[in-house]
Order: C-alpha cells, then structure tokens, then sequence
C-alpha cells in the first residue's frame, strides 16, 4: 500500500448510458470511461480535472482533504457532483477544464485540520447527490447538519438532523449553509463538532421527488424540500 500514489475511490455508471461510468481516485481526477472502446479501461474517453491553484498554499493535507471521496451523476446524465473533505464540485460532461460550480463546505476548517487529523476525523469519506430535478445538490457536514446547495437562483440551506428539529422543538438550525456550517466549526469544540452521532457522512436522494435521506449515527431522518 505504500507504493500506491493513486487508488480508486468511487465508480458510478451513466444513468442514460450503459457503456459509461466515472471513476474518481484519490488525486481529484474524475475519468469517464467508455466499455464500447475496449473492455479494459486502463485509458480514459474524458479526464476531469481540478485546475492547480498556484496561490493555494499547499501543505501536509493537501491531498488528504483533496480525495474525492463520492461521485454522483444528475438524473439526465447531463452533470456530476464530487465531494472531497472540504469542497463540493459540480461539472458538466462537456467540459473537461474546470468545475461549473465550486462549493466550500468547510470554508473555516483549515484552522482545525491538526486536531481532525489527529483523531482521524480528516480521513472522513462524506456523500453527495442530485434533487431529482438538479436544481441542488445535497451533502453531510458536522454537528449533525445536512446541506442543500442551490445551482439556480435560491437559497443554500443547512438543516440540524436531530430529533428535536424535526419534531418541531427547535427551528433556530434552519439557516443559510454557510453561515450555520462556519459557525458549528468555529464555535464548537472538537468533540462537539465531530461527535460520532453527529457526523452526517452518508445522504441520498429520491428520483423523482424532493425527499432526501440522512442518516445520523444509528438514526435515519427523512426531509422533503
């Protein structure tokens, strides 16, 4: 395994196409690959990647936070979301150069990333997807907080998966995405924001209606937009 400077880390095939499917490694790159060219994929038809940010300071979790830890396709088959530990990005098939949309999920994680690597918490593999219609994408975050991010002109929301919430008992955690996600990570301590009933790591999403799946810890919410 020490030899090893790229693995897979997803693999997803096209929702209209069945001669396609997208792999995603542990390098940031997204490669589609086409069955009808040859039943050994060791090439790619298309290779998506991140364009290097010179004026990005690199350091010792660059390439931990940068691992793409799920990969989604949109019900037309038309884009695909990928989430890394920081970022949620969604790409157009037709472009190979960079990401139609960047979304910072942690946007003031950076701070903390020694004490999340320290308890392992930065090797944590969160999920995306697609609402039915792709207007938005879903994901996890800490803090028990799912996120709803709109590609269209709306709102990005963040909801409190907790019993509370959706019994009605406390509606102050639906807020703006960033706003509420920021202020669990600077506010919280490290066991607060990383508690393992907390961690919102696994989401889906119904194809054909507005209803997401959660789960948090041994509990599964479900949420109709």
């Amino acid at each position: 395994m020490e030899d090893l400077s790229e693995v897979i880390t997803c693999a997803q095939f096209h929702p209209e196409h069945c001669n396609l499917f997208a792999i995603s490694t542990s390098r940031a790159v997204v490669k589609l690959n086409d069955l009808r060219a040859s039943a050994l994929c060791d090439g790619s038809a298309k290779e998506f990647t991140v364009p290097d940010d010179v004026s990005r300071n690199q350091s010792f979790f660059s390439e931990i936070v940068a691992s793409i830890s799920d990969l989604k396709f949109s019900r037309d088959g038309k884009y695909f979301c990928t989430r890394d530990y920081e970022t949620l990005r969604v790409w157009d098939m037709r472009k190979e150069t960079e990401p139609l949309k960047i979304i910072p999920v942690f946007e003031q994680i950076n701070s903390r990333l020694v004490e999340l690597y320290e308890n392992e918490c930065i090797f944590d593999r969160f999920q995306c997807a697609f609402s039915n219609d792709g207007s938005s994408v879903v994901t996890g975050s800490y803090n028990g907080l799912f996120c709803s991010f709109s590609l269209e002109q709306g709102d990005d929301l963040a909801v409190e998966a907790s019993v509370d919430f959706v019994s009605g008992a406390n509606r102050k955690h639906l807020l703006s995405a960033p706003d509420l996600v920021n202020a669990s990570i600077l506010d919280s301590s490290m066991g607060e924001l990383v508690e393992p009933v907390k961690r919102i790591m696994h989401v889906d999403a119904s194809p054909t209606e507005k209803v997401y799946a959660v789960a948090a810890g041994p509990s599964l919410y479900i949420f109709h937009s």
